[in-house]
């Protein structure tokens, strides 16, 4: 039977997540600051692990306003198995809803409807007040966590981009294999190591398999290797040129030591190069694409050193 799914894309993002969401098989739909899709619990499974540009992953239960949230939710039926465990959290884009209120006000009357137990740190099942644009989306939290978080992005520093927010602009850009694809300000090689797992089909969660609160709720059950398994036999190698360069040599040790984690290290090119050099080192016309996060101002870049830069 199939369930609805809603997905959560950086903000701006909607159409770039629909889209991803539609390439990996998904009949999905951008809406207000969501995308939505129906799917088999399993197959949405699969899109949690595989998909780059969303933050978290909902079974929606109910859709509403904002106005009377937890009167709504009272409405509908909760099938918490008695004695399992849960939480309840909020992610809300208005400070109209005090986060920690509703989740407590909606746990308290879960137990009283369940008798299911609350716990924090390692809950069975986890519950999600999602508001986005004045539309509150009341679900079971499926991927348990910020998806947008890498667990390869261990060596960062300032100015670091979120991984599906880097994802989206690699889909932004329009990449496919066939292009050079140049970051000239690569800081800890975010946008590069995104471009190689979307081109080499490497889910961005590889080495973090366990992570997944989905595979102990009790309504999903199947062999997780094989599941995974089966998933990764699709990741492939590929010749496209992706170029990861910045002027400071820090940035790129980071940069290698972070695509190594992701396992992605020979599908990227590593180069400390300054900006003024990029003509002598490529030629006219050797770039196809590029993508990047130019520099920031701060204490070291005042704003007219950086317009100079860019």
């Amino acid at each position: 039977m199939a369930s609805k799914a809603i997905s959560v894309p950086a903000p701006g993002f909607e159409d770039i997540c629909a889209a991803e969401a539609k390439e990996l098989g998904f009949d999905a739909k951008a809406e207000n600051g969501v995308v939505s899709f129906s799917a088999e619990l399993l197959q949405i499974c699969e899109y949690i692990y595989r998909a780059q540009t969303t933050e978290r992953v909902i079974l929606e239960l109910l859709r509403c306003g904002t106005e009377n949230i937890v009167e709504e939710i009272k409405k509908i039926q909760l099938s918490v198995p008695e004695g399992t465990t849960f939480v309840v959290r909020a992610d809300v884009d208005t400070d109209d809803i005090e986060k920690q209120e509703i989740s407590q006000d909606i746990g308290a009357l879960i137990v009283e409807k369940t008798g299911a137990k609350v716990e924090f740190k390692r809950p069975q099942t986890s519950f999600l007040v999602l508001v986005r644009k004045g539309i509150c989306h009341f679900g079971i939290d499926v991927s348990g966590e910020d998806l947008g978080r890498r667990d390869f992005r261990i060596f960062l520093g300032p100015q670091a981009l979120k991984g599906h927010v880097a994802a989206s602009l690699v889909r932004l850009a329009g990449i496919d294999a066939k292009k050079v694809i140049l970051d000239p300000f690569c800081k800890n090689g975010i946008i590069p190591i995104e471009t190689a797992l979307q081109l080499t089909k490497r889910s961005p969660h590889f080495f973090g398999k366990e992570k997944f609160l989905f595979r102990r709720m009790p309504e999903f059950k199947t062999d997780w290797d094989a599941f995974f398994e089966k998933i990764d036999k699709d990741v492939q190698d590929v010749s496209t040129k992706i170029i990861s360069m910045d002027p400071l040599f820090n940035h790129i040790s980071a940069a290698k030591k972070n695509a190594k984690i992701a396992g992605v290290n020979k599908s990227i090119i590593f180069s400390r190069t300054d900006l003024e050099f990029l003509d002598a080192k490529f030629g006219k016309h050797a770039i196809d694409t590029m993508i990047t996060l130019p520099p920031q101002t701060n204490v070291n870049l005042p704003p007219d050193k950086a317009e100079k830069l860019i």
